[in-house]
């Protein structure tokens, strides 16, 4: 289970987006994000005596969708940018090669897609991988398809619980929550007193092997 652990960190790693700088902030906050969610999973999941590894595993995918629509429109907006900006110098353009230049990422519209098939692809690219059947690929589903938490099975309550969490951590790093905020944001997730302290005690600076 470790090894498949690793594979996992290793797969979500090599999909984000390493080589546009623009995306440079968002891949380090997204990868910030599964580290802690994946920790505060694995803490709730050890407190309720229940699969670690499986709700672990979820967790640290659960932001694969993401990354995948991000690193393909990096990929493709890097190959279009290169291309116009070859065309402009071959045809000596100085208006178009300067145009060129100042093209912007398109963050708003590369949101959307994110907003539209992040989480879908979560389980999705799971199946294409023939884990149709897998447990994590079920659990990455159901947090997909079901329209509340109260509805979802334990263990997909407690990857819902990791990423509130995570929110909430990011957040107060970046000093962008209050704590009426972060209480309206724990109660609907039922986070109990018990947990929040178990989860405050975690070092979420190192992602460790189960």
């Amino acid at each position: 289970m470790k090894t498949c652990v690793a594979s996992f960190r290793i797969f979500l790693r090599n999909w984000l987006p390493s080589a546009n700088a623009k995306l440079l902030w968002t891949t380090r906050k997204l990868w910030r994000y599964s580290i802690v969610s994946g920790i505060a999973a694995n803490t709730l999941a050890q407190l309720h005596n229940t699969d670690s590894a499986l709700v672990y595993s979820s967790a640290l995918l659960n932001q694969l969708g993401t990354s995948v629509v991000l690193s393909l429109s990096a990929r493709l907006f890097d190959h279009t940018w290169g291309t116009w900006i070859r065309e402009a110098s071959l045809c000596r353009d100085k208006e178009v090669h300067d145009a060129v230049i100042a093209t912007e990422f398109p963050a708003k519209a590369v949101y959307e897609q994110v907003l539209n098939h992040g989480h879908k692809l979560n389980w999705q690219l799971l199946e294409l991988l023939k884990f149709e059947t897998s447990p994590l690929t079920l659990l990455l589903k159901e947090l997909d398809q079901t329209l509340t938490y109260r509805e979802l099975s334990p263990q997909a309550a407690i990857v819902a619980r990791a990423n509130c969490y995570a929110k909430v951590v990011l957040l107060e790093e970046m000093r962008q929550i209050d704590p009426q905020e972060r209480r309206l944001m724990f109660d609907y997730y039922e986070l109990t007193e018990q947990e929040v302290l178990r989860l405050k005690a975690q070092n979420y600076r190192r992602l460790d092997l189960l």
